[in-house]
């Protein structure tokens, strides 16, 4: 109804590129925006994903994936998708066993979509080894304007989008960044995406642990904790957005992400800290609960972190 309601009062302009149409993962597929200069009025941009099982009848176990995987689309710009470094435009958990549907703000992809008009993207959606399944995908893009008229003029990769291993030295995989915000910027945003999954040896991190990420800029810390809470803290997120009445364990807290919903994403306005035009150090750190869990085993970090500078069209 909320959505609706901001489609009839002409606050958004919804352009629908796929209305029940299955995809399978790891093959490429095309959807049709709207043109460059429409795409170019608009501050903001968010993403309703209805995704649903391809056949019909109960349970839908007998045609969704069985497990909770992290599931993505991304853009590609050659026709077979077999570049290295997609941009990743949308990142999701699937749930157990069901369909979902999730609103998420993805207004720094207007960068990567600006272009408009028919675009290559390509879903991966596996169901941990048995391999891609095929999803029936019902999308709207949602273009809408920012309050304060600043869209994404750039943006400055950190962490890019990867699937990472780790250990107590998880975030040495990095030197200190150096940035530049280009001139025109407004307003600085550091906008991170990570999500822990599997357990190291002897520990149930990364994806039941509490644990911490912090980045340092001129000496001022910007950073989240990704706290363990009580057993069923996803099932009481079923009012946010968790798919309710999944199979497995989809009700267990995970520490950055539940099953059958967007991740716990998170950004901060950094902008009175940077200084546009020069060249600034970020640093890295993280750590786990009160301890550093035992090194080796399954456990990743899947993670893409970045500045996004807004500025007047």
């Amino acid at each position: 109804a909320q959505l609706e309601a901001e489609e009839a009062g002409g606050e958004v302009l919804v352009h629908r590129v796929a209305e029940g149409v299955e995809i399978e993962g790891g093959e490429p597929f095309t959807w049709t925006l709207p043109d460059a200069a429409t795409i170019a009025e608009y501050d903001r941009l968010a993403i309703d994903l209805r995704v649903d099982c391809p056949g019909a009848g109960h349970p839908y176990g007998v045609a969704c994936g069985e497990w909770d995987t992290i599931a993505s689309i991304w853009l590609c710009t050659t026709p077979d998708c077999s570049e290295p470094n997609k941009r990743r435009i949308v990142k999701w958990i699937t749930p157990y066993s069901s369909p979902g549907r999730w609103l998420i703000d993805i207004t720094p992809e207007l960068l990567a979509l600006a272009e408009g008009g028919e675009l290559t993207f390509v879903s991966a959606h596996g169901d941990n080894d048995v391999g891609a399944y095929t999803y029936k995908y019902t999308v709207d893009l949602r273009f809408g304007s920012a309050e304060d008229g600043l869209r994404p003029i750039a943006s400055e990769p950190l962490v890019v989008d990867g699937n990472y291993g780790w250990d107590a030295n998880y975030h040495m995989l990095w030197n200190e960044f150096l940035v530049t915000p280009p001139a025109g910027t407004e307003r600085v945003e550091l906008v991170a995406q990570i999500s822990g999954h599997g357990a190291a040896n002897g520990s149930n991190c990364g994806e039941f642990c509490t644990f911490h990420h912090e980045f340092s800029i001129l000496g001022t810390a910007f950073g989240h904790e990704y706290k363990m809470e009580n057993v069923d803290r996803c099932a009481e997120h079923v009012v946010d957005g968790v798919t309710p009445n999944q199979g497995g364990t989809w009700f267990y807290d995970r520490s950055s992400w539940c099953p059958g919903w967007t991740i716990e994403a998170w950004s901060a306005d950094v902008s009175a800290t940077l200084d546009v035009g020069s060249e600034n150090t970020i640093s890295y750190s993280s750590w786990w609960g009160n301890q550093l869990p035992p090194t080796g085993g399954g456990a990743t970090m899947d993670a893409r972190v970045e500045l996004v500078y807004f500025g007047a069209p």
